[in-house]
Parts: structure tokens; C-alpha cells; sequence
């Protein structure tokens, strides 16, 4: 019964090992990673002389910042981001090509990312090479992703058994699958035990 079981088992976890030994060799040799996770930053510039501010009451942390696309005030108030005009105090909403001119600036000198510009959005500009940076005006920050950072993020859907896209059913099937290795790690033993010359066949 139990070389049956360990058997069956074997042949239900082929696919699954499999899976688990190339990309845990995937992960161990990290190829690609600088460029799939390599983080983008607006380029500044030195402040120079800032105008008079006169800080509101409600704001708990202040920020100077320029840019190519001149001053920038973050202001954070009640657990909030805000990124305003200095020269009008209210919030800022930039137009699409100043989130353009904002993006190449920053990647002008970057080796990494690279690329041009060939679609633009207020929250993300898109590049030829595949990659699309993400605009997060509120605090001035940047990210991006590209085919290889969707390619890395697949495989560790694979290496955790997130294989069906359903959430409830891929948190089940890791579990499942650590019980079935288990089961087999058991199996095999017992069957090692009772076929071994160290044990003198008395649990034959």
C-alpha cells in the first residue's frame, strides 16, 4: 500500500518539482533582475532662493523640491500627500507634457531603462523598449516595470503554486501541495525502512 501511495504520488508531483527546480534555480542565479526592479528617480536640481511660505496649520511635513520642471512644495497633511504650486499654493495638476518632460529628464543619463517615449498618461509614460514608468506625482517618485519584470513576476506565481489566477484557490493549492511532499517524504521512508539491511527486515 505504501509503495502504491509513494508511486501515485510521485507521478501527481512530477509537474509541481519540476516547476519548484527551475525556478528556484531561476531565483538562485537572479538573471535580469538589475533592469526588471532598477528603481527610476526625477532628476532635481539645486533649490536656489525659495519664495515666502507661510506653512498652514494642518501641514505636518514640508518638502522643497526642483525640478526641470522648476519648484515643487510637498506638503503632507492630515496622513495625506499634497504636491503644490508655490507660486499659487493650491494642489498642482500637471498636463501630459510635463509629465513627459518630467520622465526624460529623469532617464536622460539612465543606462538601465532607457528607451523613448512613445505613449503618455498623467499617472504613466510608456516607452518603445517595452517598459512603462509609473508617475506618482503626489510625493514625485517613479517606478517602472517591463517585459522582464512581468517575466520574474510569473515565475514566482509558478514557484508558489499560483497557477489558476483564482486568489482563494491558489492560496490552497501551496498548502496542499507542501501536505503531498510531506506524504511522500513518509511513504518513502517507511518503505526505506523496511527494505534496509540496517533494520534486519523486522518491519517487513
Amino acid at each position: 500500500m505504501n509503495r502504491r501511495i509513494h508511486r501515485i504520488l510521485a507521478l501527481v508531483l512530477t509537474l509541481p518539482f519540476f516547476a519548484w527546480a527551475v525556478t528556484g534555480i531561476f531565483f538562485h542565479l537572479k538573471p535580469g533582475y538589475a533592469a526588471a526592479y532598477a528603481m527610476p528617480r526625477v532628476k532635481t536640481y539645486p533649490l536656489g532662493e525659495l519664495p515666502a511660505l507661510t506653512p498652514q496649520p494642518s501641514w505636518h511635513r514640508i518638502q522643497w523640491t526642483r525640478t526641470v520642471l522648476g519648484l515643487h512644495l510637498l506638503v503632507e497633511a492630515d496622513g495625506k500627500k499634497r504636491h503644490l504650486d508655490p507660486a499659487t499654493g493650491e494642489d498642482w495638476t500637471p498636463d501630459l507634457a510635463q509629465i513627459e518632460r518630467l520622465v526624460v529628464d529623469a532617464l536622460a543619463e539612465d543606462p538601465v531603462i532607457g528607451g523613448k517615449v512613445i505613449e503618455v498618461a498623467l499617472d504613466r509614460v510608456t516607452l518603445d523598449n517595452g517598459r512603462t514608468v509609473q508617475v506618482h506625482w503626489q510625493n514625485l517618485g517613479l517606478s517602472q516595470k517591463g517585459r522582464d519584470t512581468r517575466f520574474i513576476n510569473w515565475m514566482y506565481e509558478i514557484h508558489y503554486l499560483r497557477w489558476t489566477g483564482i486568489r482563494s484557490l491558489d492560496q490552497v493549492l501551496a498548502p496542499f501541495g507542501l501536505v503531498l511532499v510531506t506524504v511522500l517524504l513518509v511513504t518513502g521512508l517507511r518503505l526505506w525502512v523496511k527494505s534496509s539491511p540496517l533494520f534486519g527486515g523486522r518491519f517487513r
